[in-house]
């Protein structure tokens, strides 16, 4: 917000918006609105950039489609619907939105992550949840909710957390080192500060996790078999470079973000933690990475997913656990429940702390 308001303070003629709600709550989000159409009344011109084609739809008055860097299609905004733009976005339909949650998994599948009195100064209060074998549970919340701070805890790369995490019934040690080793994975947030290493090229990225497997005895880990490995990343993610020698930084956001995933696809990992996956990606690329979590539970995975975006959640997810101020306080089976429903909860409206 402060940022948006230091491009609006000097009075330009001209404003470049790249993606400016990425990472801001609805509230927040309807104060920018309000703020282009007002300034474009009076004559402030605005080139908005963003995958929110909600957004796009709204307040634009002309639409310029980009693919692969080429201009694929451009006319006026009203010429367009939502279905129009995505066809024109990635070259094929998609049915994200209409996708809902599969069915509940059965209540004697095994438990593959639990956890018990979590707690931590972050701004985690007493928190216990389980996730079994097959099973997608999202974490739904508003910014500041504590919903990513729990599964920074869960991971163990909060270290004031205190409580108790088992993988598989077994207790895992507080830290990373011990939550990788344990077949847990973090996909984290902010990818360019916590997922990726930048200055590395995609083959060094995709097998950081996993080293040890892909090492001779005593020996530095194999280039051949690391680029292996990312050479067969790439095919099946569908990741759009030029090959595994490219820089990360030179990916786009959705190619990156699928980087991050591939890390932990070919290793140990049973448990994913996803924290906003499909942040700052386009529609094609939410579509690969919502598929990609629907495929890893169905075999067998276990999936904790955060988002902001509540449709999101009801896309995957078979269960939903909603937030508000670092505890849980209420719980709905995914196809039981609305995005409606669901913002009514994590602003305190209905079912107050109905988990308990």
């Amino acid at each position: 917000m402060v940022a948006i308001l230091q491009a609006l303070a000097i009075g330009a003629n001209l404003v470049v918006m790249d993606e400016p709600t990425a990472s801001l709550a609805e509230g927040e989000r309807q104060v920018v609105f309000d703020v282009v159409r007002r300034l474009s009344a009076q004559g402030t011109a605005f080139l908005y950039v963003s995958h929110f084609l909600d957004e796009v739809l709204s307040l634009t008055d002309r639409v310029t489609v980009l693919r692969d860097g080429t201009v694929v299609e451009e006319g006026p905004t009203a010429a367009y619907d939502e279905d129009r733009l995505v066809q024109a976005i990635v070259g094929r339909d998609l049915l994200v939105a209409e996708r809902r949650a599969p069915a509940p998994v059965a209540a004697d599948a095994p438990v593959a992550l639990a956890v018990r009195n979590l707690s931590s100064p972050a701004g985690v209060r007493d928190v216990s949840f389980e996730v079994r074998r097959g099973e997608v549970v999202g974490i739904a919340g508003l910014l500041g909710s504590g919903r990513s701070e729990i599964l920074h805890a869960v991971y163990g790369a909060d270290s004031r957390a205190r409580g108790e995490v088992l993988v598989d019934g077994r207790p895992v040690r507080r830290g990373p080192r011990a939550a990788v080793a344990a077949g847990m994975a973090l996909v984290p947030e902010d990818r360019n500060a916590q997922g990726i290493v930048g200055a590395f090229p995609i083959w060094k990225n995709i097998s950081l996790p996993d080293l040890a497997s892909l090492s001779s005895a005593r020996a530095l880990p194999r280039e051949a078999a690391e680029a292996e490995r990312a050479e067969r990343a790439i095919r099946d993610l569908g990741i759009v470079c030029p090959g595994p020698e490219a820089l990360v930084t030179e990916l786009s956001g959705g190619n990156a973000q699928k980087v991050v995933f591939g890390k932990w696809l070919y290793g140990g990992a049973r448990v994913f933690m996803l924290d906003e996956p499909t942040a700052g990606v386009d529609v094609g690329a939410k579509a690969d990475i919502l598929d990609l979590v629907r495929r890893f539970a169905a075999e067998g995975g276990a999936v904790l997913v955060v988002s902001s975006e509540f449709e999101e959640i009801l896309a995957v997810a078979t269960r939903v656990l909603v937030v508000r101020e670092g505890r849980i306080v209420a719980e709905r089976p995914a196809h039981e429940t609305s995005e409606e429903e669901l913002l009514m909860l994590a602003n305190g409206f209905g079912g107050a702390h109905d988990a308990a």
